[in-house]
């Protein structure tokens, strides 16, 4: 299980690495990528000189997610085949293979200590992994949030936002949170903060203090991680 290094066959699939010219097919007049085409024809100059020199063999399904921490010393994979990697960045080589979810996992964060990292999953649950021995140490299941869109930690302590399309975003406590004991608890719950509309993402301020979030008509809310809410910013 390490990376192989090998020559990436060309393919006729549309792709922004393999084939980005077919991808983004601006002669298609449905093409909904249109408004954006002068960024666009930037990025696949950019695209067409990069050169894919490793790939990862071990998932037996799609790879849906990837997160690298924030020294690049390891990078993490969540797979349609309900597993999540871990993979030593410098040799290339798997170093774990976090199992639990039933289905697809959505989305994965790592907190901001590299001590932890959680899991969403279309099998409609929340799941929270201890990176110093592999273990889950918690598993959540909340039906107000189904289905899930995104998970997040804060960058600076241990706060987690799990975004849903039901317009409900949940912040959770995980400072303090033990990391020998396995499933026997659950981490402090700060607010959920409820929406009229599917909310798509969020993401911490660098203090932690507040948090924005994406929502499915185009704007972006901000608010204090107690549901005070701040602004709304309109971008499309």
């Amino acid at each position: 299980n390490v990376l192989v290094k090998s020559e990436i066959p060309k393919t006729d699939f549309p792709s922004l690495i393999y084939n980005p010219k077919h991808f983004i097919n601006f002669k298609d007049k449905n093409n909904i990528y249109e408004p954006f085409k002068n960024r666009l024809n930037l990025i696949t100059r950019k695209l067409e000189k990069m050169k894919l020199t490793n790939r990862i063999i071990g998932h037996t399904r799609s790879v849906r997610n990837l997160i690298c921490d924030d020294a690049s010393l390891f990078l993490i994979t969540a797979s349609d085949d309900s597993t999540i990697k871990f993979w030593h960045l410098n040799s290339l080589s798997l170093m774990f293979t976090f199992k639990g979810h039933q289905d697809v996992i959505i989305d994965i964060s790592i907190s901001g200590d590299r001590t932890l990292f959680a899991s969403i999953s279309m099998d409609k649950t929340i799941r929270i992994w201890s990176l110093i021995n592999g273990a889950c140490l918690d598993v959540i299941t909340d039906a107000s949030l189904v289905p899930f869109h995104s998970i997040n930690f804060s960058s600076q302590g241990k706060l987690l936002a799990v975004t849903s399309e039901k317009g409900r975003v949940i912040v959770w406590d995980l400072e303090g949170f033990d990391l020998e004991k396995t499933c026997g608890h659950h981490p402090k719950h700060i607010k959920t903060i409820n929406l009229q509309v599917p909310v798509r993402n969020s993401v911490f301020s660098p203090g932690g203090n507040l948090i924005a979030v994406t929502l499915e008509q185009g704007s972006l809310g901000v608010f204090t991680i107690y549901g005070d809410f701040l602004s709304t910013i309109n971008v499309c």
